[in-house]
C-alpha cells in the first residue's frame, strides 16, 4: 500500500516512481473518484453515533442496533442520521474536486428495519442517502457531483422506483462506479451487471475492477492481454466513460498489461496482436522473441514451480 509510514517504502520512492509512470502513460488526471467515506464518518462522529443508537443500523428489529465500529452501517431512515450524513458530506465539497464520495463504509451489515428492507435492502438504503446528499449539494452548488460504488451488498440497481427515475435522468448529479466482477451478490454475471447499470443510468458511470491486486496475485503474473482488452471493448460498447482498478505496481507482473491498457482505453479498436507486437519490439528490440514467449506463457497460466522457473531462465538466457 501507499501512504506515509509504509515500511517497504519509507521515503515514498516506489510511490513517486509509480506516479511518474502513470503520468508518462497518460493514466489519471483531473478526475478522481474517491472510495469509501463511511469509515471516516464513523470515526469523526463516534461520540454522537454511540450516544444515539437510533442512528445505527438495526441488526435485530426492533430490539437491537449494531454497536459502533469503524465499518458500521447507519439506519438510513433516521432523520438525525440523514442530517448528520448530509452535513458531513457537504463539508467535504471543494470546487476543484470532481465529486464528493457518498460511499458507505466497506463490508456488509446494512439495516434490517422494515423501511430499509422495503425494496431491496442495501441498494435502496445507499442510493437513497446518496440522493439526499446530491439534492442538498445541488441546492448549494448547482451541478456539483456526488459519487459512489455499486458494490457488494449494494451492487444491484435500486428497486425503488423513485431512485430508478433519479438515476435514469441524464442531468442527475451522481457518478456511479459499478463493481461487477467481484464482491457482488446480485446473481448476475459481471458482464450482465455491467449491462444492467448501463441500461439504468445513461451517463456518468464507470467500471471498477480488480487486476492482479497483491492480496490475491502476490505480484505474480496473473492477467492476460486478450481478456482485459476485450473487457475494455465491452465496457466502451456499453457507454462507460471511466475505469478505476485495484492493481499491483509490479512491472514484471502487470507492467506491460497496463501499458497496453492505456492504448486500448484511447482506441479500443487497436488489434490485440499489433499492440502486443509493438510493445515487445519497442521494449526489448532483438530480445523480443524470447521475451514474448515468456510473457505470453505467463499470461496464459502462471504456476510458480521448478518447471516454470527453469523455462523462464532459459528465455532470459536466450
Amino acid at each position: 500500500g501507499f501512504g506515509s509510514g509504509v515500511p517497504l517504502d519509507p521515503e515514498g520512492r516506489i510511490q513517486e516512481a509509480c506516479t511518474r509512470w502513470k503520468k508518462e502513460n497518460f493514466f489519471g488526471g483531473a478526475i478522481s473518484i474517491n472510495g469509501h467515506a463511511g469509515e471516516a464518518f464513523n470515526v469523526r462522529h463516534r461520540e454522537t453515533l454511540e450516544a444515539n443508537p437510533q442512528m445505527r443500523a438495526y441488526d435485530v428489529y426492533p430490539t437491537s442496533h449494531v454497536p459502533w465500529s469503524e465499518i458500521m452501517k447507519p439506519d438510513a431512515n433516521d432523520p438525525s442520521l440523514q442530517a448528520l450524513w448530509i452535513a458531513d458530506r457537504l463539508a467535504d465539497y471543494s470546487p476543484s474536486r470532481f465529486a464528493i464520495s457518498v460511499e458507505p463504509a466497506d463490508g456488509g451489515g446494512f439495516c434490517v428495519c422494515p423501511w430499509c428492507t422495503a425494496h431491496d435492502r442495501a441498494s435502496s438504503q445507499v442510493f437513497g442517502l446518496a440522493k439526499r446528499v446530491a439534492d442538498a449539494l445541488n441546492d448549494q452548488h448547482p451541478g456539483a457531483m456526488v459519487s459512489l460504488f455499486a458494490y457488494n451488498e449494494h451492487a444491484a440497481v435500486p428497486a425503488d422506483p423513485t431512485l430508478q427515475t433519479w438515476l435514469s435522468d441524464s442531468n442527475a448529479n451522481v457518478y456511479v462506479m459499478a463493481i461487477p466482477y467481484a464482491f457482488q451478490r446480485t446473481g448476475l454475471s459481471g458482464d450482465e451487471l455491467a449491462a444492467a447499470w448501463a441500461a439504468a443510468k445513461p451517463n456518468n458511470r464507470g467500471i471498477y475492477d480488480y487486476w492482479a491486486i497483491p492480496d490475491w496475485a502476490y505480484c505474480l503474473p496473473s492477467e492476460n492481454f486478450a481478456r482485459n482488452a476485450n473487457k475494455i471493448r465491452y465496457w466502451k460498447s456499453l457507454g462507460y466513460d471511466g475505469f478505476l482498478a485495484e492493481s499491483s505496481t509490479s512491472a514484471g507482473s502487470v507492467g506491460l498489461l497496463w501499458h497496453s491498457t492505456g492504448r486500448w482505453m484511447f482506441d479500443s479498436n487497436d488489434a490485440i496482436e499489433s499492440v502486443r507486437e509493438s510493445i515487445y519490439t519497442n521494449a526489448f528490440g532483438p530480445a523480443a522473441r524470447p521475451m514474448k514467449r515468456m510473457i505470453e506463457r505467463w499470461g496464459r497460466e502462471f504456476l510458480l514451480c521448478d518447471l516454470e522457473i527453469g523455462r523462464s531462465f532459459l528465455d532470459m538466457a536466450e
